[in-house]
């Protein structure tokens, strides 16, 4: 056997033994060119990743979102229900408003016809359920089909039996009677106060209210109806606007009973809501005109006014 020094018995140990390599198994993408050349194509893969990812986050995104969305769009749904059902509810409300105080007035003109029959018979020989009744139900022919069924029942009910009216002391028999209907034609039995006209941003109608005052001395209830006519001159002419919609004939409505009808002591608020009116901010004059009983002009006042300025 061979001596082997120790330096190179130390020298042979310190080499270690060969270690075997493992290949990495996995797919790679490679691109060859025209040319025969291969390159990776490993970014491919990382971008697909990439997109996937993406889309998640999106979809986690869109649900909240979406659930947002629907629940708001519901809402609005039964907002805009809600409106509309407030809206008829209103129409029919005002209708029957106008019912009942031309039944306000029928009965007070019945209750002073009474009363001067009780004045000059010194008896009580009007029947004045019948009377009554009579003219209601030439009203109720007129009537809106929407007002309920209910305030025309009600008299019936409410005069079952011929009932004699109440008369006031001697002294007090003159109030009995509208003070208005026992002025002259030339005395001036309402005014208005308070005019104003604005208009809504949100539904870019014209909003006109003002009150209308009971300026007799007098007591008594004084009814009619009232328009609104807005105009502006253009070149050479003028442009004029009404409402309640009607024709003019000498810058006067031709058909006063379209007017909205009022009844007052002392005062009432009035209020139009003028829809889809052309250029508002033109008009710089509102005459109101007000009608009374017999359909003639107990009001015809000038104002100027200023849209939007």
């Amino acid at each position: 056997m061979e001596d082997i020094s120790r330096e190179l018995e130390k020298e042979i140990e310190s080499y270690s033994n060969p270690v075997r390599i493992k290949r990495k198994s996995g797919t790679r993408l490679i691109v060859v060119d025209d040319f025969g050349k291969m390159k990776s194509a490993d970014w491919i893969k990382k971008f697909v990743l990439f997109l996937f990812i993406l889309s998640l986050v999106l979809l986690a995104t869109t649900i909240p979102f979406y659930n947002l969305y629907s629940n708001y769009k519901a809402e609005s749904l039964s907002l805009r229900e809600g409106l509309n059902i407030a809206e008829k509810k209103t129409k029919d409300l005002v209708n029957e408003k106008e019912y009942l105080m031309a039944k306000l007035v029928i009965s007070e003109d019945t209750l002073t016809e009474s009363k001067s029959k009780i004045d000059q018979e010194g008896g009580v020989k009007t029947d004045v359920k019948k009377t009554i009744e009579s003219k209601v139900a030439k009203i109720a022919k007129k009537r809106p089909k929407s007002v309920p069924k209910r305030a025309l029942a009600a008299i019936p009910q409410k005069f079952s039996k011929p009932v004699a009216p109440e008369l006031p002391e001697a002294s007090s028999t003159e109030l009995i009677a509208p003070a208005a209907e026992s002025q002259p034609d030339n005395v001036k039995k309402v005014g208005i106060e308070r005019f104003v006209i604005v208009k809504d941003e949100l539904s870019k109608d014209l909003l006109v209210g003002f009150r209308v005052l009971n300026v007799t001395s007098e007591l008594g209830d004084i009814s009619g109806r009232v328009f609104v006519v807005l105009s502006y001159e253009e070149g050479s002419g003028i442009n004029q606007w009404v409402v309640p919609t009607v024709p003019l004939e000498n810058n006067i409505p031709t058909v006063p009973r379209r007017g909205q009808y009022f009844s007052i002591a002392h005062f009432k608020p009035v209020k139009f809501r003028i829809r889809n009116i052309p250029n508002p901010e033109l008009y710089t004059k509102a005459v109101v005109l007000v009608f009374g009983k017999e359909n003639t002009l107990i009001l015809n006042e000038e104002i100027n006014i200023s849209i939007n300025k």
